[in-house]
């Protein structure tokens, strides 16, 4: 019964709150926040102070806040560098909101439209950089799983490796115990580089992931707002966001090293050694296949690299789909440390390889993230001399079309080449 006296006592009707009095509310003021009675609700109108309030009907209380949070407020958004003053114009030049003082010291003579047409183009370019977002999430993606393929072959050929050393040492036991800890070890102390190095990147790659996911959801938080302020801030925010490159993480290290067996003497007996895998270079074994003799003083194909500078210091540069630099490829230090790369041709494999002639008769290997996976002398492996345009047909064989030396007769040839 005491609850239900306490539960009774805390129902007291709402009171007018200008009368104080009356119980039938029927009206609030939107200006002072009031519930009022039919009563003071005439009187509150018949005030010269409070005259021009808006006083709505109790029931239409949800209707009127909705309207309000769906009508676009441009008339209170204050100015970033002039505090005391509020925005009343975009500059379309600078894609900003101006406030009169900005105008005259910032933005004279800039292209103004009104807040509205400004909101409606800020929205229009935070679309774009949403689908440039995700695109780069995707890109991402693929180098978190380039990475995660890496590692998991990367722990096989461990344990594989791992297995071969300890097989050996079965047969050597008591001659090379002390060599084959040696070596587990400086396999160990490999195997923890590279996956510090793995795991360096996946966390990398997992915060570039996180940022972008955070700005996505920014602009998508912005774009689903009716808040100009918010909108203009949060556009604001991504610009500068965009002027800091994001560069992908590598996924490509060095290998762990290959167990040999029979390279190192022990006591008499041939234990092994961990030799650097060559696996990426085993895919390419060259061979000519016929050559081809012309007229001509060259042979040439007008689809050429020719990005060089004044000392005819040549590169290869790749974009994305945003014709954004992607990557950038200068040559290989082990063969450009002298000679300056100058390329002359490209092509594609279908392995998405990219081969490249530079001169010194060498020819690059790419891959799809500008590493130098295999590079080859052709005058020296293959006896092509001067390589200088390429092609490549269905089934994988490379044309090379040749420039002849100046006391040569007009007589380049044309190799087709197997291994591609």
């Amino acid at each position: 019964m005491a609850l239900s006296k306490s539960f009774q006592k805390g129902q007291v009707p709402m009171l007018c709150q200008m009368c104080e009095e009356s119980k039938e509310i029927k009206w609030k003021c939107i200006q002072c926040d009031f519930l009022l009675c039919t009563k003071c609700q005439k009187l509150h109108k018949k005030v010269k102070s409070t005259d021009q309030h808006t006083i709505i009907d109790i029931k239409d209380i949800s209707s009127h806040q909705q309207q309000i949070k769906d009508k676009l407020d441009l008339s209170n958004i204050q100015c970033g560098i002039h505090s005391e003053h509020n925005c009343f114009l975009f500059c379309q030049s600078c894609e900003v909101v101006v406030c009169p003082l900005c105008i005259t010291k910032i933005h004279n003579k800039h292209t103004m439209v009104e807040l509205a047409e400004g909101y409606q183009l800020t929205l229009k370019s935070m679309k774009t950089f949403n689908s440039e977002i995700e695109e780069e999430i995707d890109q991402n993606e693929e180098v978190l799983s380039e990475l995660g393929i890496l590692k998991s072959s990367e722990d096989r050929k461990y344990e594989l490796e791992k297995q071969n050393i300890l097989n050996r040492e079965k047969i050597l036991k008591d001659e090379v115990e002390k060599h084959t800890n040696k070596l587990l070890k400086e396999l160990d102390q490999r195997k923890e580089i590279l996956m510090q190095s793995v795991n360096n990147a996946r966390n990398r790659s997992q915060k570039i992931n996180k940022d972008l996911d955070l700005r996505r959801k920014n602009l998508n938080q912005a774009l689903n707002s009716n808040i100009a302020n918010q909108v203009f801030n949060i556009y604001s925010e991504e610009k500068i966001s965009r002027q800091q490159r994001i560069v992908p993480a590598n996924p490509k290290f060095k290998k762990l090293p290959k167990f040999v067996p029979g390279k190192n003497v022990v006591q008499d007996f041939y234990l092994g050694e961990l030799k650097e895998s060559d696996d990426d270079q085993k895919i390419f074994e060259f061979k000519v296949i016929k050559q081809y003799k012309t007229e001509f003083g060259m042979v040439e194909n007008l689809v050429c690299c020719d990005d060089r500078n004044e000392e005819w210091r040549g590169r290869i540069v790749a974009l994305d789909k945003t014709n954004r630099v992607r990557w950038v490829y200068t040559g290989n230090p082990d063969i450009n440390k002298k000679q300056t790369m100058k390329p002359k041709d490209l092509v594609a494999t279908k392995s998405d390889n990219i081969i490249v002639t530079d001169t010194h008769h060498m020819i690059h290997i790419l891959n799809t993230t500008g590493q130098c996976i295999h590079y080859l002398n052709t005058k020296d492996q293959l006896g092509i001399h001067n390589p200088l345009s390429l092609d490549i047909d269905s089934t994988g064989t490379l044309y090379i079309g040749c420039n002849t030396y100046k006391d040569e007769p007009n007589e380049a040839k044309i190799y087709t080449v197997s291994g591609f």
